[in-house]
């Protein structure tokens, strides 16, 4: 993102899933792009549980838990929708304007729920964002 590249440039790549950093074949860590640092910011936002890890304001996270206390499959999609949107929109930098093309995927018999959403950033970038949740 062009207005945040020169703040965010040189941040650590880390892998999601494993936490791990990117590492080059000699072992020095790799760095990213500001678009890269945005991308991260979202996907561990709407990886977060909100108000669960003291590190973090309450205004990090969505609300998972609660969503998946609504009956029907439809509400929880709804309510994952509403909750992502609020949490990527209230960035304290204002780095997203839109959020937009959901996708559910319920899998294992409602065991897992995969979710993608694109955002756009306030400089139009857009971005695939990739999460799992379980009940």
């Amino acid at each position: 993102m062009s207005e945040f590249s020169s703040v965010l440039s040189n941040l650590k790549k880390i892998r999601i899933k494993s936490g791990d950093f990117f590492l080059a074949g000699s072992k020095q860590m790799l760095y990213g792009s500001g678009y890269d640092s945005w991308l991260l910011w979202c996907t561990k936002t709407i990886m977060t549980q909100r108000w669960a890890h003291f590190a973090y304001s309450s205004n990090a996270g969505i609300e998972a838990e609660e969503a998946f206390l609504e009956i029907y499959r439809k509400a929880v999609e709804s309510a994952f929708e509403r909750t992502i949107t609020e949490a990527l929109l209230a960035d304290p930098m204002r780095r997203a304007t839109l959020v937009r093309d959901f996708i559910f995927d319920w899998q294992g018999g409602g065991e897992s729920l995969y979710i993608t959403c694109a955002v756009i950033g306030a400089d139009g970038s857009q971005a695939t964002i990739h999460a799992s949740w379980r009940p």
